[in-house]
């Protein structure tokens, strides 16, 4: 079970990002017998074009109990412009996941962008510590 391991999380699919707040549920992390936990090793935004400052989606990455109740923030990307094509990377602060748990992805637009978009969060992660 070693290796590195992605998950792509769309939030927009060619249509703007309209301003409020989204819980998406990304993965669930395997059990015990599967493995047990993860490290998250990278996550961040991409867009397909650039996205100027406070219009660039912010993300919080969480960890979320088989019901769906957050028990920890595993980091944060703020509103930063965002490069086409460029991972714009998050600030990890907690890394470890437990295996059972939810990793959920927050996304919080302030400004609706103006223009279409596909952006995606993409999470990178290990099994184990």
């Amino acid at each position: 079970m070693n290796g590195v391991y992605n998950v792509n999380v769309p939030i927009a699919l060619g249509g703007t990002l309209v301003a409020g707040t989204t819980d998406i549920y990304a993965f669930s992390v395997p059990t015990d017998a599967l493995g047990g936990g993860i490290t998250i090793t990278q996550f961040g935004v991409l867009t397909h074009a650039a996205i100027g400052a406070g219009s660039a989606p912010a993300i919080t990455l969480l960890s979320c109990s088989a019901a769906g109740v957050v028990n920890g923030t595993i980091g944060t990307k703020g509103s930063a412009a965002t490069t086409a094509g460029t991972l714009a990377s998050g600030t990890i602060t907690s890394a470890w996941v437990d295996g059972t748990y939810l990793v959920k992805v927050r996304h919080t637009q302030v400004a609706a962008s103006a223009d279409a978009c596909w952006a995606n969060v993409a999470v990178q992660y290990k099994m184990g510590r």
